[in-house]
């Protein structure tokens, strides 16, 4: 005949403590979460707000901004054309890039359009193979579309 192991005291006390201190757990994590999606939708409503107050040109100069690279400032879109268009695209290298907004508006009752006008400069060798530096000029739209651009000579 077997005998069963009956648990101690204490064994009993530290399964308890454990289970409690899971149920509390799970409760912190479910109220964390719940305040935590409050938080979120509270941040989203403070940033639309935000930008509901900012003049056109402010709202158009902070989408054409988050497209930049936040570690070079460069566009990435503009760095992929540059390289399809040069003679040796392994070589290049970005070495800054300068931006302005413009409104291209027709008339003053016109709604408002703005591009980003890019000045890029960038390294890469050229057909003799010399490293030289050349300037790239682009246009870009609000969806982030390069609509013209020239290397300057």
């Amino acid at each position: 005949m077997t005998q069963k192991a009956v648990p101690t005291k204490k064994q009993m006390t530290i399964t308890y403590v454990v289970l409690i201190l899971i149920a509390v757990l799970t409760v912190h994590c479910s109220v964390k979460s719940y305040f935590d999606d409050k938080t979120e939708a509270e941040e989203a409503r403070i940033e639309q707000e935000r930008r509901s107050n900012l003049s056109p040109y402010d709202r158009a100069k902070e989408d054409f901004v988050s497209m930049l690279s936040e570690f070079n400032g460069s566009y990435i879109d503009l760095i992929v054309y540059t390289q399809s268009i040069i003679n040796d695209p392994k070589s290049f290298e970005h070495v800054r890039t300068r931006y302005r907004i413009d409104n291209i508006k027709e008339n003053p009752d016109d709604e408002d359009i703005f591009l980003m006008y890019l000045q890029m400069d960038f390294r890469a060798r050229n057909a003799f193979g010399g490293m030289v530096i050349n300037t790239i000029e682009a246009y870009v739209d609000s969806k982030g579309r390069i609509i013209s651009a020239e290397i300057m000579e």
